[in-house]
């Protein structure tokens, strides 16, 4: 569809297409409706070949524009099954429209079905200028009826209201990577049905939720297994990767998930040594952190599941080792209002001995009382950055070219030397710079000495994120005698304060 409003598409067969198969083409055209159509066995187009370098991955729907509306269509056989696409502004014949695709509402998307896809419902990697759909795009919907032709995006996100982006009754299986990924803001997801996924579901958004649905981890749908499979076709990598019903994933949140069952998430067992694990719930690995200490679990059910809730084993990520999340109604562990934490020593709070380690998830389980964890970051400003060029071996050690920080927690001597959280190496791609940065969630209200052997920054950034007023932080920091400092306290973004210190 090709510059055209309020069309209608309805009962169309289409099979062994090339190229993206029902599409909305530039994201310009709006009202739109596909209703009742059957779309299998995508096939990628050669380079050169397709309308659209994203061609070469393939979709059974490609939509560009929020405002079209998708009811009762099947897709499968494809790279992705559904995939809302949506670029910063209009491509094609309309580059140039001022039209604020990121910040669209979504019209409708009820009953739909996708199967046999790498990725089943895709909201995300909407194309650049050069049709490139290599980078992330956050999707923003807000309430926009009449938008002004002389506004800018960032105005309408900045001033107008949030809405809800809806999908209800679809089901998704056998998507052997992903069944939904969603990034940006109020997707919620209702009466959704989910089966033999890799992952069933996953949010990189904000105020995101799964309600009043169902995930089905490994179904009496065993497919037609070729005898590697062991009696049951697998998904992607399947030896080497946890089945997931719902996966956190990282610096999101809040989210939630509401009257969501869950069955048949089970361990096996295989020839050759393999253990193919699985989960209700589970962690993003290799990330910097995750923030899933902010978002809530209601009203889960479960059958015939080995682990409510598993965090990597053996990982030494940043997202694992600051895995915490709140049963809220106890649904999960029996434990209203328990929290379920990471092993790492900073995140455990060595005054409370109530904590107890859960082998099948890989953590502990904390009594409702267990103090508040919050993200605490240090981020090293001297010289800006080592260039990843430097060979200096000084600054090498084993998780990268940064300068260690290492602490302490009250009088516990057990922690003497520990470091402190994980590194982040954030990379700069205009200076190739590594910013020496640290994060750790931890228990608020207490006390923490912290070093750097090397040598305390000269500046240095340290932050908490969402700490509620009345709670604190303690922290000492060595310096030589007679410092001097300057000092920045910026708790808003729009107020800043200087002031002076010396010793």
């Amino acid at each position: 569809i090709h510059g055209t409003h309020n069309i209608t598409v309805s009962g169309v067969t289409a099979y062994n297409n090339k190229g993206h198969c029902f599409f909305i083409e530039d994201g310009i055209e709006q009202d739109n409706w596909f209703i009742d159509n059957l779309g299998l066995n995508v096939v990628d187009a050669q380079w050169g070949e397709g309308m659209l370098p994203s061609d070469q991955q393939a979709s059974v729907f490609w939509i560009t524009n929020a405002n079209n509306n998708l009811i009762g269509n099947a897709a499968g056989g494809a790279d992705t099954c559904i995939w809302y696409a949506f670029p910063q502004s209009p491509h094609g014949f309309f580059e140039g429209t001022l039209f604020p695709n990121l910040l669209t509402p979504l019209g409708i998307h009820q009953n739909n079905v996708v199967h046999s896809c790498a990725q089943g419902i895709f909201v995300d990697h909407g194309p650049n200028a050069n049709g490139d759909t290599g980078d992330g795009s956050w999707w923003y919907p807000r309430d926009i009826p009449n938008f002004p032709q002389n506004a800018v995006g960032s105005d309408i996100q900045k001033f107008a209201d949030h809405v809800s982006a809806h999908f209800s009754g679809s089901t998704v299986y056998k998507c052997f990577n992903i069944g939904v990924w969603a990034r940006g803001d109020s997707t919620v997801w209702t009466d959704m049905k989910y089966a033999d996924c890799g992952i069933s579901h996953q949010f990189a958004g904000l105020d995101a939720r799964v309600q009043n649905s169902i995930m089905i981890g490994k179904s009496q749908n065993v497919g037609t297994p070729a005898p590697w499979d062991y009696g049951r076709t697998r998904i992607y990598n399947w030896a080497g990767n946890t089945v997931l019903g719902y996966k956190f994933y990282h610096d999101v949140g809040p989210t939630a998930l509401m009257n969501v069952h869950f069955s048949n998430y089970f361990t096996e067992n295989l020839p050759n040594g393999i253990i193919a694990e699985a989960a209700a719930v589970g962690t993003e690995s290799g990330f910097s952190s995750a923030y899933i200490g902010r978002s809530r679990f209601f009203h889960i059910t479960k059958y015939n599941v080995d682990s409510p809730f598993l965090i990597n084993r053996g990982s030494t990520s940043k997202g694992d080792r600051n895995a915490n999340m709140v049963d809220t109604d106890g649904s999960l562990t029996g434990i209203c209002g328990a929290q379920i934490i990471a092993t790492s020593p900073w995140i455990r709070y060595d005054g409370k001995s109530t904590c107890v380690f859960h082998v099948e998830m890989n953590a502990y389980v904390c009594p409702p009382d267990y103090p508040s964890l919050r993200e605490l970051q240090f981020m090293d400003n001297t010289n800006s950055a080592i260039f990843a060029s430097e060979t200096n071996s000084s600054y090498s050690d084993s998780v990268g070219k940064l300068f260690p920080l290492y602490g302490t927690r009250g009088n516990f001597a057990e922690m003497q030397a520990t470091p402190f959280g994980i590194p982040n190496l954030n990379l700069d791609v205009n200076l190739y710079n590594y910013y020496r940065n640290y994060i750790a969630f931890i228990p608020q209200n207490a006390d923490y000495f912290l070093e750097y052997p090397r040598g305390t920054p000269r500046d240095l950034t340290i932050s908490v994120k969402y700490s509620p007023f009345g709670d604190y932080v303690n922290i000492a920091i060595p310096y030589p005698p007679g410092t001097t400092f300057n000092v920045t306290f910026d708790m808003n973004p729009y107020q800043k304060c200087n002031v002076q210190l010396s010793t």
